[in-house]
């Protein structure tokens, strides 16, 4: 238990949106596409609603050292599911920040969770099967949690960001638990850890020209001039890994709901996207989600703009400097 983190529940009033609420009636089916957190939580919260409850996947495990921050917000909406002690127990505490989790184990364990519910969980290739099951029924709802590349309208929140992530052994930042962030005059650099793993990243606001293995060192070592003293050595070694993200939510146009990184995808920076995730897949088939999502946009563009203010930098200024 963290110590620093006080556990939420109904009887405090820290829970703020029980798993049924009232603000819609079951339907006869509920298919969601999409099995990472979002999607899990999604139809686990339809199911707990009443609903026949279908989760469609890939299954994929991330791996491990794919680390995230697990806040109190985080942990409410785990809470309102009856999920919180199975999470909670594996995860590290990091102070008032919360808790570090893994995806590879938080992934997979929020599926079990979710079929213990009564979701039925298939693959992919079993959509046909389930469409053919589903035919009787009276109205079929359908959630979109496949990421942030699912199709539809969008409106920008930010700049394109470049990620480079390095995974690093624990003894390369000794004692890090939780999240360190550090913007110098260019780049973002931030570390995260649970004590087993720990990784550092890079972010910048731009694209890559090239994605190469060449390209990417090259743009990491140039990087490496203005990065904080508590970088590791070994970290200047490394190839990163990239990932390309741009802060978007999506806009309603009277088709499925979507929910995670489909409706609301944020800078990685603002360590909120797990959070999002947790509390719009326990949301998404409210009334007025959809309000849930623009105020939430609004919170964050504001947030990030005060973070970036406070070190005197505009974000756009945070540009990729290298190039190949």
């Amino acid at each position: 238990m963290n110590d620093d983190v006080r556990r939420p529940d109904r009887e405090s009033g820290d829970l703020g949106h029980p798993v049924v609420r009232g603000g819609r009636h079951p339907v006869s089916s509920v298919v969601v596409l999409g099995d990472g957190p979002a999607g899990t939580v999604a139809a686990a919260a339809a199911a707990l609603n009443g609903d026949r409850a279908t989760l469609l996947g890939l299954g994929r495990i991330p791996d491990p050292g794919t680390l995230e921050t697990l806040d109190l917000r985080a942990a409410s909406a785990l809470a309102g599911l009856g999920w919180y002690d199975p999470v909670v127990e594996r995860a590290v505490p990091c102070g008032p920040e919360g808790w570090v989790v893994d995806r590879a184990w938080l992934d997979p364990l929020l599926r079990d969770l979710a079929a213990a519910a009564g979701v039925r969980i298939r693959t992919l290739a079993d959509r046909v099967r389930t469409r053919q099951d589903d035919e009787a029924t009276e109205a079929v709802v359908g959630v979109l949690a496949a990421g942030r590349h699912t199709p539809g309208p969008r409106r920008d929140l930010g700049p394109d960001r470049t990620v480079l992530t390095v995974s690093l052994p624990p003894a390369a930042l000794p004692g890090l638990r939780g999240r360190r962030v550090e913007v110098a005059a260019g780049p973002c650099w931030s570390a995260i850890g649970d004590g087993v793993t720990c990784s550092v990243s890079l972010t910048l606001t731009g694209a890559l020209a090239s994605r190469g293995p060449d390209a990417l060192r090259a743009v990491w070592r140039r990087a490496l001039g203005s990065a904080p003293s508590w970088l590791p050595d070994e970290a200047a070694d490394q190839v990163p890994r990239v990932d390309q993200v741009r802060a978007q939510i999506r806009l309603s146009d009277g088709g499925p709901r979507a929910a995670g990184d489909a409706a609301l995808c944020v800078d990685p920076l603002s360590g909120r996207g797990l959070t999002l995730a947790l509390e719009g897949g326990v949301r998404c088939l409210d009334d007025g989600y959809d309000r849930w999502l623009v105020e939430q946009s609004a919170e964050y563009v504001a947030a990030a703009r005060a973070a970036y203010d406070a070190v005197g930098l505009d974000p756009a200024a945070l540009t990729v400097r290298a190039r190949a």
